[in-house]
């Protein structure tokens, strides 16, 4: 079966998205409680109705990645099976486990754990009971060999090995992104020509974000060049390999920034690259770019799995802009500002 139907799918649930005007309606809003119920009037209102008020910002949040679970999982099993669809709906596991093993690092309690995370994608793959049981684990060491038979297992130790080396939380979100990354660049390939074609910008642009940001955060840590390779995921798609080389052997990163100049995306690269600032706005740059690519998916590659995995992201950033407004408004930030942060 094509992929027209589930794509089909994906443009109607696309026209649920939050519209710029109701965008601009939550940035004028002066409570949470009062921007609650505008999304209470969204596609959002079952997951919002499900939590009381005082409202938590962590909650909002949770309610809102529920909503997205659900959405993704039916257009997976909509239609013939996708093993990009599948790949990129682990970016959820990735996530709730490096949350649990950096609370773990922390010593921080089971309850506390359990409600920061949602096991909603878990549950659709049939493997909550694994994360309760990781989450149950008395000790960060136990919660790693509780994991090491599974998906991810062997990043898992990689990451548990390198953080008693760095004492760095940082090197669990590295190495988790990296086993998700290959997992998709996996599924990417072995996927057929259409289907490889109409989400390579997409993946391509995820995965050589996750290269060079990984590489730029080792390099910012102090973590060696031998850990930096080894961290690299198997493939990127725009930029070449001696790049990324360059960057590993480079000492400072001032020098990274005349490689990444040269590169596909020297569009992206700010005026230095020297502090945690710098890269963080680099990462704002290719959110930019895959949100701007996602969007025009459903011009340039109407019913195609690329669109499908465009309403993925335009999902993301949805959730990306709301809970930056309720942070502005939680924290008292002119509409202006809030309006800087937004991906538009």
């Amino acid at each position: 079966m094509s992929n027209f139907y589930r794509a089909g799918r994906a443009r109607a649930k696309k026209g649920y998205l939050i519209s710029e005007e109701m965008i601009e309606g939550l940035i004028e809003q002066k409570t949470i409680d009062d921007a609650i119920e505008i999304l209470k009037s969204t596609d959002y209102k079952k997951e919002i109705l499900e939590i009381s008020q005082p409202y938590k910002l962590a909650e909002i949040e949770q309610a809102l990645q529920k909503n997205l679970i659900r959405h993704f999982f039916e257009l997976i099993t909509t239609s013939a099976y996708s093993n990009i669809l599948l790949a990129y709906f682990h970016k959820f596991v990735a996530r709730n486990l490096k949350i649990v093993l950096k609370g773990k690092a922390l010593n921080r309690k089971y309850e506390e754990l359990y409600k920061s995370i949602v096991l909603d994608a878990e549950a659709y793959l049939g493997r909550r009971d694994l994360v309760v049981k990781t989450l149950e684990a008395p000790s960060l060491e136990e919660a790693v060999q509780v994991l090491s038979r599974y998906s991810f297992g062997k990043e898992v130790n990689l990451a548990y090995n390198a953080y008693k080396e760095s004492k760095s939380l940082s090197v669990f979100d590295i190495i988790l992104d990296r086993a998700w990354v290959n997992m998709l660049i996996d599924a990417h390939i072995s996927s057929g020509i259409k289907d490889r074609e109409d989400t390579k910008d997409l993946v391509g642009f995820e995965v050589d974000s996750y290269n060079i940001l990984g590489l730029l955060r080792a390099k910012f840590l102090g973590l060696s060049a031998s850990f930096q390779k080894e961290i690299l995921a198997k493939k990127s798609y725009y930029v070449d390999q001696d790049l990324l080389s360059n960057i590993i052997i480079t000492e400072s990163l001032e020098s990274c920034y005349q490689i990444l100049k040269g590169s596909y995306y020297r569009q992206l690269i700010g005026e230095e690259i020297k502090e945690k600032e710098d890269i963080e706005k680099l990462e704002e740059g290719f959110r930019k770019l895959i949100f701007q690519t996602a969007k025009s998916k459903f011009v340039k590659n109407p019913l195609s799995l690329g669109e499908v995995l465009a309403f993925v992201k335009l999902k993301e950033f949805e959730i990306h802009n709301v809970m930056t407004i309720l942070f502005g408004i939680e924290n008292g930030l002119e509409a202006k500002r809030i309006r800087e942060k937004l991906l538009i």
